[in-house]
């Protein structure tokens, strides 16, 4: 069975501060560990969630039910996750009589708990829900605040139970800010301003603020990486401030980038590139091959002042059929044809008699093929290696008494 690990005192947010512009009413943002019954981390991926607000710490009769959505929730490394409650996720059984989040602390006396009733390897056979519930005080009075009834504003006020707005207060609620926010700065006076940070013994500290029109985020605590749970979905288009964009840290004129944009009415092209002298390299490294395939026949394009390829190529084209001569076509040439590549020559016989001519720069060579009655010799085949630059023909000399004379003519380039 899962159990959890929760750090509700700081990684619970005040909804009244998390109004998130993704959804139209409030949100909480939670934050918890999840761990199997011997305390081991839960295994990272996807788990469906249902979380339910009671009015009881241990009931779990219908009438003791507020609200309750499920979310699909992505849990990291150690067990830990983040998962933002609203009024859009997925409804849960039996329909809670609260139906918007905002409406769930009409009083103090509130606690959450938590059902997986998915993991990455598939459903729950049985689903029972996390013991304990946490209790959950301080979000009640975040959302007094957030949606009063009393008071318009409070600025400068020791308590704002009721205000909407609260600058300046020393109190929320009746608790001091400690009581529910947890190492947390919103945009003011700080360099450069952040929209949020939290830090605790199971978190590291995460910066996020706005540069102009762009969201920054990193983490405070050098050095680190950001994981990323789901599809990276950068905007489309062909110009600095659509796909990916990577700064040069030295020469702001230089770029490197990942962008895909439309190139004709129903293609598009995904380009990767460098820019913008000639001492920008862009480099593809593999430790085992590496394979360029157009999965619909199209053309692969190499182009460039110079192509420079160290190593050997292997380039093989597909049979050409040249020629087919039967009896009738005793004493036909093919006419002389120069290689534009490398290539092979295959001409196969059968009851028939060819020459084959060959023409290098430096020399005239030609070579008499033969498949004659015989049973053992009516048939017959002969592979010639040609360079690119030379010049080959064929000529149809006769036939031999056998069945159904016949002569095939075919050629395979390389290096094409």
């Amino acid at each position: 069975m899962m159990k959890t690990t929760l750090r509700v005192g700081f990684l619970l947010l005040l909804a009244a501060l998390l109004l998130s512009t993704a959804y139209a009413g409030p949100c909480l943002n939670y934050q918890g560990r999840l761990a199997d019954n011997l305390g081991a981390a839960a295994t990272s991926g996807y788990y469906e969630i249902e979380f339910r607000i009671w009015d009881h710490p241990t009931s779990s009769e219908a009438s003791d039910l507020i609200w309750g959505r499920a979310f699909a929730v992505p849990v990291v490394e150690g067990g830990l996750f983040n998962a933002r409650l609203h009024d859009e996720g997925a409804p849960v059984t039996p329909e809670p009589p609260v139906a918007s989040l905002a409406d769930a602390f009409e009083d103090e006396e509130r606690y959450l708990g938590l059902t997986v009733i998915e993991t990455p390897t598939g459903p729950v056979a049985t689903p029972r829900e996390i013991t304990s519930r946490e209790r959950l005080v301080s979000v009640a009075y975040a959302f007094h605040a957030q949606h009063a009834t009393k008071a318009v504003t409070a600025d400068d006020a020791l308590n704002t139970s009721n205000a909407l707005t609260a600058a300046d207060s020393d109190q929320l609620g009746g608790l001091p800010p400690s009581g529910y926010i947890h190492h947390a700065q919103f945009p003011g006076p700080q360099s450069p301003p952040k929209m949020f940070l939290w830090d605790g013994s199971a978190a590291t500290a995460v910066n996020a603020w706005l540069d102009g029109g762009t969201l920054m985020v990193e983490y405070a605590l050098h050095p680190q990486s950001l994981t990323l749970n789901g599809a990276l979905r950068p905007s489309t288009g062909d110009d600095p401030a659509r796909g990916i964009e990577f700064p040069h840290p030295a020469d702001a004129d230089d770029r490197a980038w990942v962008k895909r944009y439309a190139n004709t009415t129903e293609g598009s092209l995904l380009s990767i590139g460098v820019g913008n002298d000639h001492s920008d390299d862009l480099e593809v490294l593999s430790s085992g091959d590496l394979s360029l395939h157009s999965t619909r026949g199209g053309t692969i394009y190499l182009s460039g002042a110079q192509v420079s390829i160290t190593g050997t190529v292997s380039a093989i084209g597909p049979w050409e059929h040249k020629a087919s001569w039967t009896s009738s076509d005793v004493g036909t040439n093919y006419p002389n044809e120069v290689a534009a590549s490398d290539g092979f020559l295959l001409v196969d016989l059968q009851a028939a008699r060819v020459q084959v001519n060959m023409q290098t720069p430096h020399t005239l060579f030609w070579v008499l093929l033969s498949a004659d009655s015989d049973s053992d010799r009516n048939y017959g085949s002969r592979l010639f290696p040609i360079a690119a630059g030379d010049s080959w023909s064929v000529a149809f000399l006769h036939t031999h008494s056998g069945t159904n004379p016949m002569v095939n003519i075919f050629w395979r380039a390389l290096g094409k």
